[in-house]
């Protein structure tokens, strides 16, 4: 596959569009598990805790049903969840993938990459498709789902604090 000059910075811009905010989505997510798991009692309802993202979502959706304190948050932080697994499977796919092929006319990348399916025995090839206002259209909101994440992280480390 040959990139014609400059396609290759415009596929990695909108690539970091999705990858770099996400980042700053998981360490939000990180900051309420640390929270909930270390102050609000959280670290009662399991031994460790949850590294994945489907395991800390899982988590703290046990959490919201189970530590009160959490009443006041538990609607917005479960939409924010729910975005959290939704833009989570594109990211996913991109960021272990990788770019197979480039269709200049319909600005369409594909990604491929290897994956264990639901037995574990083997691995499967799993082929998604973007089309370049596609990818920035997910960047957008998952931007926005960070942003969102990040003042519920300081609203839930404020539920602890007597002021």
């Amino acid at each position: 596959m040959e990139l014609e000059p400059g396609e290759l910075e415009l596929i990695c811009t909108c690539v970091g569009q999705i990858i770099v905010p996400f980042a700053l989505l998981e360490a939000s997510l990180n900051a309420i598990v640390e929270a909930t798991y270390q102050h609000f009692g959280g670290n009662k309802l399991e031994k460790e805790l949850p590294q994945s993202l489907k395991k800390r979502v899982l988590y703290l959706e046990k959490c919201l049903l189970k530590l009160p304190i959490l009443m006041p948050v538990k609607d917005d932080l479960q939409k924010l969840l729910n975005t959290t697994l939704d833009e989570a499977d594109t990211r996913n796919k991109i960021a272990h993938g990788f770019m197979a092929a480039f269709e200049r006319s319909t600005t369409t990348i594909t990604f491929k990459s290897l994956e264990a399916k639901t037995d574990k025995q083997k691995h499967t090839i799993q082929i998604s498709s973007y089309t370049i206002p596609e990818l920035l259209d997910c960047g957008g909101r998952i931007q926005n789902a960070a942003s969102s994440l990040n003042e519920m992280a300081y609203r839930v480390l404020r539920l602890s604090a007597p002021y």
